[in-house]
């Protein structure tokens, strides 16, 4: 019986040494001030299964897409994306977006990789438009990844913004 119970304070004491990670959220975060009178509406995005999730996604140099365990989107990806586009709600016509995002992460490498098509529609007239878009961080770590896929994101809305009104067909 004795035995017993030193083998339950054993464990107990092993248990409790244990140490768990801590896990670490982030949102994508606003790069610059924007002063300008754009406003967009992104009425649907999809985005792929692999990235559709809470775990931030990183390319490992062999090809293969790690899910990180300890570093997590503290909101829904696509809400974070729609955030960055659309920016603050301006007065006047709203410039209306589809986007499908085919690939959006980090690569082992230092890179990050946004890839996909958007349409844009105004009145009666679209455009449709693929882009893959790269990046280069500067430092390690995952908050340096995140603030480079921000950038990204600002990137392409201004790519968009800046499309040329005349390329809209009906």
């Amino acid at each position: 019986m004795r035995l017993l119970i030193n083998i339950i304070i054993l464990l107990g004491l092993t248990a409790c040494s244990t140490t768990i990670p801590n896990v670490s959220y982030y949102k994508l975060p606003e790069t610059e001030a924007r002063l300008d009178s754009n406003r967009l509406e992104v009425t649907s995005i999809k985005l792929p299964d692999y990235i559709d999730h809470k775990d931030v996604v990183l390319e490992l140099d062999d090809g293969t897409l790690h899910r990180a365990n300890f570093h997590k989107w503290a909101e829904n990806l696509d809400d974070g994306i729609v955030r960055l586009l659309e920016g603050s709600k301006s007065e006047g016509v709203s410039t209306l977006i589809e986007l499908m995002i085919v690939q959006f992460h980090g690569l082992e490498s230092g890179r990050i990789k946004l890839s996909g098509k958007w349409r844009k529609m105004s009145g009666d007239k679209t455009l449709w438009k693929s882009f893959d878009m790269e990046l280069s961080v500067t430092k390690s770590g995952y908050v340096n990844m995140i603030e480079a896929q921000a950038k990204l994101i600002e990137e392409l809305r201004s790519d968009i913004v800046s499309s040329n009104e005349t390329d809209l067909k009906s």
